[in-house]
Order: C-alpha cells, then structure tokens, then sequence
C-alpha cells in the first residue's frame, strides 16, 4: 500500500485492488477530529501526547496537510491505528476509544486512563499476533469464555464460589496451590499489564474481545497490588471477569474493578477468587483454633491472613462471629508466603535489541516480540517498538 497525505483526504493505493490507479479518498482531517473526540481528550492534552504544537494540531484538524510522522504520533496519542484514521481498514467500533468511555465499574473515565486502556487493548492484539505465530497453543482461558448471567439465588458470592471451583478443576487440575497465579495465566495466553492509572480506587481491570489476547491490568498506583497475597486474590478475580462476564457481547468486555464496589458482579468475582485459588474439597478439614486455621490456610494456598479467615467461613470451617473477630482484630498474624514471586524480565539488549522497555514492554509482550525477531518472524525494529510501545 503506497498513500500521500494532504490535509483534505488521504488518497491511497490499495495493492489488492484490480489494476493501476485504483484509489479511495477519506477525509483525514474529520477523522483526526472525531477520533480526539469520542476519547475524550482535550486539543492541548492530544498536542502533548502527539508532541506537536496546539496551533499545529488545530491546523491539521482544519485541513492542513501533515507528514507521516506526524499522523503516526497523533495516532498513537489517541490510543488507534494509523490504518484506522488512513480509513484503509474498518474500524471496528469496539476498537475505538469509544469502547472505553463508560466500562463496567466506571461512573467517569479520566481521559488519561481511557488512553491507557484503549493502548492496552491494543497490547493484547499485538499479542495475540505474536502468540499465534511463536505457535502458542490457543488460549485456554478464550476458549474456557462463557458469559455467565448473574442469579439472585443463590447469593452472587456463592455463584462465584460454584463457578471458581469449576474453572479451577477444568483449567489447573492439579491439586495444590498454583505457585505463579500470573505465570500461570500467561502460559494460559493472558498478558498481564501493570500500569500507573490515575484512578487511585481501581485495583485492576479486564478487556476482552474477539480475536485479541485477554488482558488483564494491575494499577501499580495501589498498594495491594505489590502485595503477594493480595496480588493472587485481584488476578484470580480478574480471571472471572474475563471467563463470565462481557459488555453486551460475549466476545467483548471492558471491566475495572474499583476497591469497595459492592456491585453484584464484584460480589461474584470477590467469591471466585479464594475458590478458584484455594477450592475446599482441597483445603479439607482443618482443626485448631480459628486463627490457627486460617494462618495455615493462608501459608498454604498464597492468601492474606484476612482472605483466609472469610475463605475459611465460607466453607464452614469457622462461625461468622470468628471470621469477623480475625478481620477486625488489630493483632494480625504475620504470614509469610514464597508464592507468587515476582516474575524476572529478560532485558531485550542481550538479544541484541535496543530498546528501554515501558510498562508494556516490559511483560510477556515484550519476550514475545524478542523471541518473534529472534525467530524472524518480526524485524529487531520491529521488536524494538513494541518493547518500547506505550
């Protein structure tokens, strides 16, 4: 595909087109204008992310032509394609900005964490590109997708309890703890972000959509995050989202999870979690005093001493009166854990790619993108950006 820019239309050569001279003409700069428009952003908020001037980018909306360089950085500032706002492909809405506008678990979306989200969404397509052609078994968690509707009866938490247990025993059948919940995602073919949300009441969020890896963000910004126990508990309920819930659409989902949400779907996913990770016909029967057993329970399957006390009422083995005398005491048992251990990055410079890697790169998307140029299915450049894409 050969293309020109001016400010009026864009006019390009489409190579599967019959003959020479085949061209379709798009406007550029209503394209440029409605995309800034549905994320959300502000003219001087597009302009610093693009890099350009405000005057330049009011300029180029009224037509001015632009170079290449230019519509790649003004793209990228908005969270699409170049190819989208080329108008060479069919944008599919959901890969708009506009998809983000109003998630589930979302009242208000920062135009900030919209980009972030829209540039994450486009991570896991990048990534599910890359997982095919490494020859990466399809994902199991895709594959395991089945939008579930919420019941009132029995309680969304015991929905979540019924349907943690049975993702555990379908996807990890091996009985004990999973060591690495996020290795073991990532070998399930989900890419796991961390980044830096504005929003300091988000712990984590979900994307979803057909013909795209399963995303799962972490908001670094928040404390529990970095907190092993607390760290499992957030992936494992990031899990349900991706596996029952969707946006409309079963082959789409844009899911936050705010801390305290007391939302239906929050209370099911809050339920999967500690079944998932810890189901009981594995934990047993335990004897001892309540905080004994959860101490034990804890230590042994990865939770926090508090997730362990409520997981430990929930299937019977305390009263709620104990359970809520452990939460609440001021007196918690330290309870170290060596499960899921942070997972070591190989710096791309050894394969002799030069790149800093972002906060995308710096995942499995960034070794998927080594090893693709190592096995050239990709250039090293090609590599290199998206180690460095952000």
């Amino acid at each position: 595909m050969g293309a020109y820019i001016r400010g009026d239309a864009v006019v390009v050569a489409v190579a599967e087109a019959p003959g020479p001279g085949y061209f379709e003409s798009v406007s550029l700069a209503e394209r440029i204008a409605s995309a800034r428009s549905v994320s959300g952003l502000d003219p001087a908020e597009v302009a610093r992310l693009a890099r350009v001037e405000p005057a330049r980018l009011a300029a180029i909306e009224g037509g001015a032509n632009l170079s290449a360089a230019e519509l790649i950085a003004l793209a990228d500032a908005l969270g699409v394609s170049p190819v989208t706002l080329l108008g060479t492909e069919r944008a599919d809405p959901r890969r708009s900005a506009a998809r983000f506008r109003a998630p589930l678990g979302f009242e208000m979306i920062s135009s900030a964490d919209a980009r972030a989200l829209a540039r994450a969404a486009e991570a896991g397509r990048i990534h599910a590109f890359l997982w095919e052609k490494l020859g990466r078994p399809a994902s199991v968690v895709t594959a395991a997708r089945k939008v579930t509707a919420l019941t009132a009866r029995p309680a969304p938490w015991k929905q979540g309890y019924v349907l943690g247990e049975e993702a555990r025993l379908k996807l990890a059948p091996t009985e004990g703890p999973i060591t690495s919940l996020q290795g073991w995602l990532e070998e399930a073919g989900v890419l796991v972000l961390e980044l830096t949300l504005e929003a300091r009441d988000v712990e984590a969020a979900s994307l979803a959509e057909a013909g795209a890896s399963p995303v799962i963000i972490l908001n670094r910004a928040i404390d529990r995050v970095r907190y092993a126990p607390a760290r499992r508990a957030i992936l494992a309920h990031e899990l349900c989202h991706l596996l029952h819930d969707a946006n409309g659409d079963r082959d789409l989902l844009t899911l936050v999870s705010r801390q305290n949400d007391t939302s239906d779907v929050e209370q099911r996913a809050n339920g999967f979690a500690p079944a998932f990770l810890a189901p009981g016909r594995w934990v047993g029967t335990l004897s001892g005093t309540p905080r004994s057993i959860s101490a034990s329970i804890a230590r042994r399957w990865g939770l926090s001493f508090e997730g362990a006390a409520w997981h430990a009422k929930n299937l019977g083995l305390l009263t709620g009166a104990e359970a809520r005398a452990l939460r609440d005491s001021p007196r918690k048992p330290a309870v170290e854990t060596g499960l899921e251990q942070p997972i070591a990055r190989t710096p791309p410079d050894q394969f002799g790619i030069e790149a800093k890697p972002s906060a995308f790169g710096n995942s499995q998307l960034g070794e998927l993108a080594v090893l693709a140029a190592c096995d050239e299915i990709i250039s090293r450049g090609r590599a290199a950006e998206i180690v460095s894409f952000r």
